[in-house]
């Protein structure tokens, strides 16, 4: 059943079994009822749900308008439900846990008796509520110091609580619930007014007991051979009889009427039903619920256990019965393989089917179940291949061995003869690698690998080039070489040479380091460096080169010095120009590049280039500046120099010595000048002047209406320095209004002219309008307006705004316009006012109880003209008092001064009559304070009761009180309301038996603490109940909850608590002996051990002792019940542990399984005569029985125990012959029980017998 709600709706679904009102915050939420309750097909009331069923509830809040932040409303904080008398409110728990939306870190939680910290309200009933650390509260299952939890939704909130049996419950009870909700101000740390008081959600349904006595039914449940049920019913009472069979829904399957004795339905499916028996007789009503089961199919567990190696046979299945009835099996499988059996074993891998048959419903279950074997175990493997070597170099340890294993069952223990444990192992050198790889199972296999080496190092030899004791003939020459041999490693070589070269020799090299790394197939290397040498370079040391005075003149000279090489030298100079010699310095030379090269003793060359310059050419840059306005002088010339060799002579035409030359007048100027050497250059240039600068001002008139701005002006310039530069003074001469304007023109120079002009316009077109107001009531008729016109150019017409008579305007704002024969337009806005419109607005306070005459009703006035006159009747004409009303409907009727008159007509309501609900805490005991609380009613009300004692009440005229009963047993309250509503709820005051917690057996000690499970409310205290011959015991407080006890000897002794009315009773044993047990670790072939003593809770000073054993203990780790210790030889090992006034002893075996020879050879010469296992030992293998069977199964020789020499057999026959066996097969059987890892073992295999040799 789901029950949807929405702000301003209401929804009543399934028969109105709920009612939610109009909520602050709470937009939409959901109420869902499983199962839901059965609706009543004779009454059509409420559904109704039936004695003892057990309902679960989920609320949810999908849409909350008050958990937004920045909305500053209250976040949600609870929802707590209530319950009507029909519930049995004992059996209320939570089920699961809401989600927090907002605050992730806070948690719901389902508490009761929670107290708000800001407001201080009281919520007794338990229900679920928002716990967190926000609004200064913390984690600790006090929700009521913290915020809510915050956004809008969705919470869901669910419970489950049972329907009461009836008796005690009586038929049609009722089982209403309320889910109350509560913000943060209501039960918080948080005060805001919104989603104060939301309103609550109801769900309604009535107890549907039995009316008569009951009538049987039995159920036949289907099989899977018959799969649809039967119902059988035999009617009790005088009949005749009416049958209705109902779905779960309370849809009617078929209806049997006037049935006279019992009556069968057949060809149900699966479901559950309700069968309704009417008695006609006496009008008996009795719903019997009932279900048919599907037929269960055989439920079983399979758990199997794998082949352990790779065909082998050791397989089993083991299947576990989970469904009810009897069951049979049936195995198949591969080879022809059958079974009756449960459980099988000796399995070899494939697919098994089984077949399960419930003999009592005839239902089959069929699987499929594949028995697996690992695969044969492998190892495939190889070794690092350095050009077909294991390591790269000689001697190296590079060496790596990459193994993959395969099939079998992991992990795998992998050992190699090197001590290595891992799969892949590197860093080896040469040599020969054994390995063995055995399973989780104990399934091995073995293997070897070879690491090989190159068999010689490398090695390197040089022979480089030789000039007279240098690598190469002349400074900077590249005639050298080197050439190199390389033996060893593993050809072919790489070759890495300093200058980048990848050769093995080098040619045409120059002089310098030469350095080279080998690098054979595998990376070995080895390094040479080789130096090639060099004589020295000539080198011009020193050199003096004079310049060409003046451009075109032959002054220059060239003057060297030398050293390096090997003199005496020889000189060639030479330039473009045709100039040779061969002494060392130059002279009288023109400017330009001559070359020299110089030939050593040696016959080296060198080559040198010099050059010889000349002074630059004079150069003159001019910048003139022509004269700015017509009729001044001040031109003016500056020029810069550039070239030549300073300082310079200046000579201008006009007699000036200076570079630059200012205050001109018009005309032509030239300029001189001569360097430090003489050498001269001349340059002329002209200063000009400009044209006079005026203009003319070009004007048109405004042609249209005032104002406007449609005159223009325009210029006419002559003369100055373009271009020009307008001055209108901030207007557009483009767009004129009327009026006296100046304007200026600035040429490029600055040079200016201004002068003023005048632009016309029309006279201004003026409209003025006069009015008058003479409106009384609103919406009247009867201002008026005169118009008056000047200025403009005439004729004009007129807009008067759809206004025909000016005498009678309505109130309203209005624009006239006027425009002359220019288009020129001007408006007039005016407003002809009245009184607002008279209105009214009646506000009605409904009665406060129904049927009183406590309404009352103001009327708001707004508008027409004061004061006002008011008249109130009902609605034939009567006149009332607004302040006695009684539900109905009246009007009211109000006149202004001026007659003008507004009215309305209301209701005046009872208020709606909400059904009281009281609520009490579920479980009362002691005479303890509790709280009472009601909901709904009209205001407070008043509390009063009757029962076997005296009540207190702490409120009585509130809607919450406390209630202090002064007797215990059955009591009622009764609240009633301001209007005299009543509402009643009965409690009974129990007595609260205090329960006291077990206590664990103590040992060793004569004290010990008692402990209170919970808190009767009342002063308690302890006694001594019984003691073991008149022992004594004595507590250290007999009012404590949790005393200690001390005794005056070991036994059992029983202790009291009484409280409240009533006791209870706990028996605690004071005992020595404490008991140990022990739990051993143990693994084949492993010499350590971990040893855990179970030992009681409430001892921890017990300690370990090695005793006796094969060799010796070494302990690794000891606390007071556990110790690791590691042993240094096979066998039985006795320790002692000390606990409290006891010993307890203990072995721990260390073992690996034997090793069985398979062949005997009993001919007396002394070499392998008997069957013997050196491996047995006295105290490891007990319980030994030793069998040999020939081929055709028969035991030749059988054996139990074995002697100090560790001989199993001599080859004999066990008869009366005593003879030895004929040579061949013989199959052996060895069982024995090992005491180290505490299991049977069992070895088998053949023995091969061979007497050759026999004398």
């Amino acid at each position: 059943m789901i029950i949807k709600n929405k702000i301003l709706f209401l929804f009543t679904i399934c028969f109105f079994a709920f009612y939610n009102a109009k909520s602050q915050c709470i937009v939409e939420d959901i109420l869902v009822t499983s199962p839901p309750p059965m609706s009543d097909p004779f009454t059509g009331g409420n559904p109704t749900y039936f004695p003892g069923q057990v309902i679960e509830f989920c609320y949810t809040i999908e849409n909350y308008d008050g958990g937004l932040a920045e909305n500053n409303n209250n976040w949600m904080h609870g929802v707590v439900p209530l319950f009507g008398p029909g519930w049995d409110q004992t059996t209320l728990i939570p089920v699961g846990q809401p989600e927090p939306v907002n605050d992730l870190d806070g948690e719901w939680i389902w508490t009761d008796n929670v107290v708000g910290e800001n407001s201080g309200n009281l919520v007794v009933n338990p229900g679920w509520w928002f716990d967190a650390a926000s609004g200064g509260g913390a984690l600790n299952g006090n929700p009521g110091d913290n915020y809510g939890d915050g956004g809008g939704g969705s919470w869901t909130f669910c419970w489950q609580i049972t329907v009461k049996e009836c008796p005690p419950a009586e038929n049609g009870a009722s089982l209403v619930m309320e889910i109350t909700n509560y913000s943060d101000s209501e039960t918080g740390s948080y005060t805001q007014e919104g989603c104060v008081d939301d309103s609550s959600l109801f769900f309604y349904a009535n107890l549907n007991c039995p009316t008569c006595d009951e009538t049987e039914l039995i159920i036949v449940e289907p099989t899977c051979e018959t799969p649809e049920g039967l119902a059988f019913v035999t009617p009790d009472g005088e009949g005749p009889w009416n049958l209705t069979w109902m779905d779960p829904f309370g849809n009617v399957i078929v209806a049997n009427n006037n049935i006279i004795g019992p009556f069968s339905l057949t060809g149900l499916e699966p479901n559950d039903y309700y069968l309704i028996v009417e008695d006609t007789f006496d009008d008996c009503l009795f719903t019997i619920p009932f279900t048919i089961n599907p037929p269960a199919e055989p439920l079983v567990s399979v758990d199997i256990s794998p082949v352990s190696c790779f065909g082998l046979n050791d397989a089993s299945i083991d299947v576990t019965q989970i469904g009810e009835g009897p069951y049979e099996y049936f195995w198949t499988g591969p080879n022809g393989f059958s079974s009756s059996n449960q459980d099988i074993e000796f399995l070899y891998s494939g697919d098994y089917f089984l077949q399960v048959t419930n003999t009592e419903n005839f239902c089959v279950f069929n699987d499929i179940i594949s028995v697996v074997e690992p695969e044969v175990l492998t190892i495939f493997g190889s070794t690092s291949d350095y050009s077909g070597f294991g390591v790269t170099c000689f001697g190296a340890t590079d060496g790596s061995i990459d193994m993959t294993v395969i099939g079998g069952t992991e992990p795998y223990n992998i050992v190699w003869d090197d001590g290595f444990i891992t799969e892949d192992v590197d860093n080896l050198g040469v040599g020969t690698y054994a390995v063995e790889v055995i399973d989780s199972n104990g399934c091995s296999v073995n293997t070897t690998f070879i690491i090989t080496e190159p068999p010689n190092s490398l090695s390197i030899s040089e022979l480089h080039s030789d000039y007279g004791g240098f690598g190469v003939s002349c400074s900077g020459g590249t005639d050298g070489f080197i050439d190199i041999t390389v033996n060893g490693g593993v050809s072919p070589y790489q070759y890495e040479w300093s200058n980048g070269s990848n050769d093995e020799d080098l040619l045409n090299i120059s002089a310098g380091d030469f350095s080279v790394q080998v690098f054979d197939q595998n990376g070995c290397s080895i390094d040479l460096t080789v130096n090639i040498t060099e004589p020295d370079a000539v080198e011009i040391f020193n050199q003096n080169i004079e310049t060409v005075t003046c451009p075109g003149g032959n002054d220059g000279a060239i003057n060297i010095d030398l050293n390096g090489g090997f003199p005496p030298y020889i000189y060639n100079w030479s330039s473009l120009n045709g100039f040779t010699s061969n002494n060392e310095d130059i002279d009288n030379l023109v400017s330009g590049d001559y070359s020299l090269e110089i030939i050593d003793d040696l016959g080296c060359t060198y080559n040198f280039v010099f050059n010889v310059p000349e002074q630059e050419q004079i150069s003159i840059d001019i910048n003139s500046q022509n004269i700015s306005c017509f009729g001044e002088n001040d031109g003016s010339i500056n020029i810069i120099v550039s070239g030549g060799t300073p300082p310079f002579n200046y000579n201008w035409s006009n007699g000036a010595n200076t570079p630059n030359i200012n205050n001109l007048s018009p005309g032509e100027y030239t300029l001189t000048i001569t360097d430090f050497y003489n050498c001269e250059e001349v340059v002329t240039t002209i200063i000009e002047e400009p044209d006079v600068l005026n203009f003319t001002v070009n004007t048109f008139d405004v042609s249209t209406c005032f104002g406007d701005d449609t005159g223009s002006a325009y210029l006419t310039i002559n003369g100055g320095t373009p271009p020009y530069n307008q001055n209108w003074f901030g207007f557009n001469p483009n767009a004129l209004q009327g009026g006296n304007y100046n304007v200026t023109v600035t040429d490029f120079n600055g040079c200016e002219f201004s002068s003023a002009f005048v632009i016309n316009e029309p006279e201004e077109l003026i409209l003025d309008i006069t009015t008058e107001d003479v409106l009384s009531c609103y919406g009247d008729a009867s201002g008026n307006a005169e118009i008056n016109i000047s200025g403009g150019t005439p004729p004009y017409n007129i807009n008067t705004d759809n206004v025909i008579d000016l005498n009678s305007i309505p109130a309203g704002n209005y624009t006239f316009s006027v425009v002359d024969s220019n288009g020129c337009e001007v408006f007039e806005n005016f407003e002809i006012t009245q009184p607002l419109l008279l209105q009214i607005t009646v506000d009605v306070t409904n009665p406060f109880c129904p049927l009183d005459n406590s309404g009352q009703a103001t009327v708001n006035i707004s508008g027409g003209t004061g004061p006002y006159s008011q008249i109130w009747n009902d609605m034939d004409g009567n006149p009332v008092n607004p302040n006695t009303l009684y539900a109905g409907q009246y009007e009211v009727i109000i006149i202004d001064q001026f007659n003008c008159e507004a009215s309305q007509i209301f209701n005046v309501y009872d208020p709606e009559i909400e059904p009281i609900f009281l609520f009490v805490p579920p479980d009362l005991f002691c005479l303890e304070e509790f709280s009472a609380s009601s909901s709904g009613g009209f205001g407070d009300g008043v509390w009063s009761f009757s029962g076997p004692g005296n009540i207190i009440f702490g409120n009585p005229n509130s809607q919450i009180t406390t209630v202090q009963c002064s007797d215990y047993g059955e009591y009622e309250l009764i609240y009633t309301d301001e209007c005299g509503l009543q509402s009643t709820i009965s409690f009974e005051m129990n007595p609260s038996p205090p329960q006291i917690a077990n206590i664990p057996d103590v040992f060793c000690e004569f004290s010990t603490f008692l402990f209170l499970v919970n808190d009767s409310g009342e002063d308690g205290f302890w006694s001594v109940v019984s003691t073991p011959n008149d022992e004594s015991a004595e507590f250290d407080d007999i009012n404590s909850i949790n005393p200690i006890v001390t005794v005056s000897n070991y036994g059992t002794y029983t202790f009291m608590y009484t409280s409240c009315g009533s006791y209870d009773e706990v028996i605690v044993d004071f005992r020595k002996n404490p008991y140990a047990n022990f739990a051993v670790t143990y693994y084949d072939c492993v010499q350590n051990s971990s040893v855990f003593a179970d030992i009681p809770d409430n001892i921890d000073n017990g300690y370990f002792e090695f005793i006796d054993g094969p060799g010796n203990v070494i302990i690794d780790n000891e606390t007071p019940n556990t110790i690791d210790f590691t042993v240094d030889s096979w066998g039985m090992y006795d320790f002692a542990y000390h606990l409290c006034d006891t010993v307890a002893n203990f072995s721990v075996g260390f073992s690996c399984p034997i090793t069985v020879p398979n062949s005997l050879s009993p001919n007396g010469d002394g070499n392998n005569d008997y069957f013997s296992i050196q491996g047995l030992d006295p105290e490891l293998h007990k319980n030994l029985v030793f069998t040999v069977y020939n081929r055709w199964g028969y035991v030749v020789h059988a054996q139990n125990g074995f002697s100090s020499d560790k001989v199993l057999w001599d080859g004999r026959i066990n008869d009366l012959n005593n003879e030895i066996v004929s040579d061949g097969v013989y199959y052996f059987v060895l069982d024995l029980f090992n005491e180290a890892s505490q299991t049977k073992e069992t070895y088998q295999g053949n023995i091969y017998i061979s007497k050759d040799n026999y004398d």
